[in-house]
């Protein structure tokens, strides 16, 4: 597995490889479909000092009502499901993924974010 990795990154870009290896398990090949629950995004907030207080206070309520420090993911999730809760207009989905078809290839490819895989 080593070696497939290196001969793949050879001649490519850092980014290349963090790319490439996104995703992927120990002990997977380089080629392996990438499991879309490890890769993480990083996501970065400018705000003002009375925000980010406010936000310091919630995140210390929360994790003191939780008993335990809460990941910064369920934080983000608890945030977003509360603003995408369904109304009495349109039900919104929990996550949207497009999904796409190559007239040249016929492949098919999947994204979510800034993040494409190859469906079929």
């Amino acid at each position: 597995t080593e070696e497939a990795f290196l001969a793949k990154a050879h001649n490519k870009t850092a980014r290349d490889v963090e790319r490439m290896v996104t995703g992927l398990k120990r002990g997977d090949a380089p080629d392996a479909e990438p499991d879309l629950a490890l890769i993480k995004k990083r996501v970065v907030l400018e705000v003002s000092l009375e925000v980010a207080e406010r936000f310091r206070r919630a995140r210390t309520a929360l994790d003191k009502d939780c008993g335990e420090r809460v990941p910064d993911n369920d934080v983000l999730d608890t945030l977003l499901r509360w603003n995408e809760s369904p109304t009495d207009d349109v039900p919104r989905p929990a996550v949207q993924i497009a999904m796409t078809t190559c007239k040249t290839c016929k492949r098919s490819f999947a994204g979510a974010s800034s993040y494409t895989w190859v469906v079929s």
